[in-house]
């Protein structure tokens, strides 16, 4: 199964290590250090369109997403959270 984060952006789900809601978690100085540690190593990639959320791959990258972490999880287990 695959996961669309939106742009043009397709990942594996069984990469997917953990689904982030970027405004609630770069209130803490811990999540903007782990973000910008990414971006120096070219690990963060990201678009053009305001991100949501971040998605965190086996791999240690790092993907910004348009897309709400409510949104990324109903597309990852539908029917699940109803």
């Amino acid at each position: 199964m695959y996961l669309h984060i939106g742009g043009e952006y397709t990942l594996p789900a069984r990469e997917i290590v953990g689904l982030f809601d970027l405004d609630g978690t770069t209130r803490g100085r811990g999540t903007r250090d782990f973000l910008a540690r990414r971006e120096k190593e070219g690990k963060l990639t990201g678009g053009s369109v305001l991100p949501r959320s971040f998605v965190l791959t086996a791999n240690d990258r790092v993907y910004l997403s348009p897309i709400t972490t409510a949104t990324l999880k109903s597309r990852l287990f539908p029917g699940a959270f109803q």
